[in-house]
């Protein structure tokens, strides 16, 4: 992939910038691969959500069919200790089955896909950044090549107000993260 990508740019960007070309073919590479990852995540988590979901309900009518059958014959019918205990029991069972998927098992998928969602966006920002300082780089090389000195500045001014109004965004979430984490 990262040969490939390469190739295609070398055909854009002049035989003097190769370390470039490298640096961008590699970023791209990375870039794919996190996107291709976030891509399988973002599958795999709806399918596995639907399967507990679909273990749950069934847990459920396999427990009700068993306490319905249990209740019909004819040696539980006839001692009351028994069927308290198994009514108890079912009773006991649908709520810490509940109980559990809804305090312990979606709480921490709810976790497991922010946290993941968080840290790819956390990688595309800076990826992001990344390819705005490179853009920036190239072009006031390009610039100061062709004599226009005062462009090349005016574009190195252009990529840092935006860098840094994408930093500015990202503290503030940072900060407001903060205060609510102590609750301030």
């Amino acid at each position: 992939m990262c040969n490939s990508i390469e190739s295609f740019l070398r055909r854009f960007i002049p035989e003097k910038m190769n370390g470039l070309i490298s640096a961008l073919s590699v970023a791209l590479t990375i870039l794919f691969g996190l996107l291709l990852v976030y891509a399988l995540v973002m599958m795999i988590v709806p399918q596995l959500i639907t399967s507990v979901t679909t273990l749950y309900y069934t847990a459920q009518a396999n427990i009700t069919r068993f306490m319905y059958w249990a209740n019909h014959l004819e040696f539980i019918e006839n001692n009351e200790q028994i069927m308290e205990l198994l009514n108890s029991a079912y009773a006991a069972l649908n709520t810490n089955l509940d109980t559990w998927i809804k305090n312990t098992l979606l709480p921490s998928m709810q976790n497991i896909v922010s946290g993941a969602a968080i840290g790819v966006l956390n990688v595309v920002t800076v990826a992001k950044n990344l390819i705005i300082g490179i853009i920036v780089a190239v072009l006031n090389q390009l610039l100061i090549r062709s004599g226009r000195e005062d462009q090349a500045m005016m574009t190195t001014l252009a990529g840092l107000v935006v860098v840094l109004s994408i930093l500015v965004k990202q503290i503030s979430v940072l900060f407001v993260t903060i205060k609510s984490l102590f609750a301030l």
